[in-house]
């Protein structure tokens, strides 16, 4: 069970009423122990969403009173820390591996967009790899030779470029430069059109961070 202030606040009203944990479940109105017991366990963890046995706790006259609303307060606030923790160090890891390459944006036409097992193809079917020679090597500048190679890709009938249609039509493949920001490159007009922002965990690239 994780530490939180909710934790320690029941713990310290448990002792203060001779009480021990078996005696939750009655204290709080609850027939079913060990249910109750797991219910707890995981409010008293963090699980504040459990609406029903926060409003037990608080008509309880073991464990009612500021005392508890001072720990659901900590508490909460343990967990968003947590969890902004948690999200900070998950980009700054993606960010760390981050390597340039292409992602293929296609367009549904009306059609409803892809739900179930399928969704786990789209990272492997739309990512595109970009060779070390593209990437740091030849004559031309990076837009030049990345929009070269995107163009061999649309020419072959077997590339990912074809593969990705399962998704709906090609019509853009954005080329990451760095883990913010990609230049869009047009399949019909067969060139670069413009640059834009790119949001991790918000944007069609986030199922690569799942």
């Amino acid at each position: 069970m994780k530490k939180t202030a909710l934790n320690e606040y029941v713990l310290l009203c448990l002792k203060q009423h001779n009480k021990k944990r078996g005696d939750i479940p009655s204290l709080l109105g609850l027939t079913n122990a060990n249910k109750a017991l797991r219910r707890i366990d995981a409010v008293l963890s963090g699980n504040l969403q459990d609406e029903d046995m926060i409003k037990r706790l608080r008509s309880s006259s073991c464990f009612g009173g500021p005392g508890l609303e001072d720990a659901l307060r900590g508490t909460s606030r343990k967990i968003e820390i947590d969890e902004n923790e948690r999200i900070i160090t998950k980009e700054l890891r993606h960010r760390q591996a981050f390597r340039q390459h292409g992602w293929i944006e296609t367009d549904l036409k009306g059609r409803n967009p892809p739900r179930g097992i399928i969704c786990i193809a789209i990272p492997t079917t739309k990512f595109i790899y970009l060779p070390d020679e593209i990437l740091t090597n030849g004559e031309g500048d990076i837009l030049s030779r990345v929009g070269s190679y995107f163009n061999q890709l649309i020419d072959d009938k077997n590339s990912k470029v074809s593969e990705s249609s399962i998704f709906g039509e090609p019509v853009r493949i954005l080329f990451r430069d760095t883990f913010d920001h990609c230049y869009v490159f047009d399949i019909k007009l067969r060139g670069f059109i413009g640059s834009k922002p790119i949001v991790w965990n918000k944007d069609e690239v986030k199922c690569l961070y799942y």
